[in-house]
């Protein structure tokens, strides 16, 4: 079995850490200190995984995030 997943490419330029982590912040998370590139939001009840630099494209001054990997809250306690 195998899974195909295509995607248009978006075209931006790689964002800092800080970029990501000020988007991150105005988004309502916080960094999970148990894992690296981990941030929670305990409003929304999900968590973010692999939010890191390489997973985000800024366009037009914005980090868009992809490839991130969502958890719901309630599966990581």
């Amino acid at each position: 079995m195998a899974i195909l997943i295509e995607q248009e490419a978006l075209l931006g330029d790689l964002p800092s850490l800080r970029n990501v982590e000020e988007f991150l912040r105005s988004a309502g998370y916080v960094p999970l200190d148990t894992h690296p590139f981990a941030w929670e939001n305990r409003r929304s009840g999900f968590a973010l995984f692999d939010a890191r630099p390489a997973n985000f494209v800024q366009v037009s001054g914005v980090p868009i995030p992809f490839d991130l990997i969502v958890v719901p809250l309630e599966n990581l306690h």
